[in-house]
């Protein structure tokens, strides 16, 4: 199937965020999870990422948004799945550059905070509409502000982290460059589709996860693995010392 196509109005059909692919994803990213789980040893590092490609949620949401009734139920639980995806990231990238406490706190305490909001204040008000290529959600100004600001925030937060640690030479230099790609295969697609006009605001949420899915097969594919050799070498060192 192609990446896109020209459907009868003469719009862009991007045929991989249509519904069943979101579903599809979703399966994705849980036997990931599920494969890591049952394959590595269950380190606070595993568990972040097992937790991180669980947010596949937000796909599943997606599905049920336009295959039910229930859309305001499953676009609130797709939210909060995609509002942990900063601070899981952010706790995942200071595990192998440095310890930040206070970047690591200050990011929990806003995404709970956020997460409350969506979940007990009806005012937010959240409007999706099934789109041929992609969820679209239209929420209050107010909220999409305070939301965005966070996220573009702690995701920017993690591209610096990252690239801080890599110039002054702290943690493992191929495992930092393999995460800044997997911030980058994300983040510059959905962003590139908005500026090019392909994509509206209120459709980045959904398109942004739908190439997140690439970030996941980084993960799974070489920075676990490669975290799973630099911790067996700790170990072994700590043993020789012995």
């Amino acid at each position: 199937m192609s990446f896109f196509g020209k459907s009868k109005s003469k719009d862009i059909t991007f045929y991989c965020f249509t519904p069943l692919v979101s579903l599809a994803t979703f399966f994705l990213e849980f036997g990931l999870a599920l494969f890591i789980l049952f394959r590595y040893k269950l380190t606070l590092f595993n568990k972040l990422v097992i937790a991180t490609l669980c947010l596949g949620t937000f796909q599943l949401s997606e599905y049920l948004i336009c295959t039910t009734s229930y859309g305001d139920l499953w676009i609130k639980i797709g939210y909060v799945a995609i509002t942990l995806l900063p601070v899981l990231g952010i706790h995942t990238i200071t595990l192998i550059t440095r310890k930040n406490n206070t970047l690591i706190a200050s990011g929990y305490i806003s995404a709970a905070l956020l997460i409350a909001g969506i979940i007990f204040i009806p005012e937010i008000n959240f409007q999706t509409s099934c789109m041929p290529n992609y969820v679209d959600v239209k929420l209050n100004n107010w909220f999409i502000f305070i939301h965005t600001f966070y996220y573009a925030l702690y995701v920017l937060m993690g591209v610096y982290v990252l690239w801080h640690s890599l110039y002054k030479h702290v943690g493992d230099p191929k495992e930092e460059k393999w995460l800044l790609l997997a911030y980058a295969s994300f983040i510059i697609p959905s962003q590139g589709l908005f500026l090019l006009r392909m994509i509206s605001n209120s459709a980045i949420p959904s398109v942004m996860c739908g190439f997140a899915v690439l970030a996941a097969i980084i993960l799974v594919v070489v920075v676990i693995p490669r975290q799973a050799k630099l911790e067996l070498r700790k170990s072994k060192k700590k043993r020789n010392r012995k």
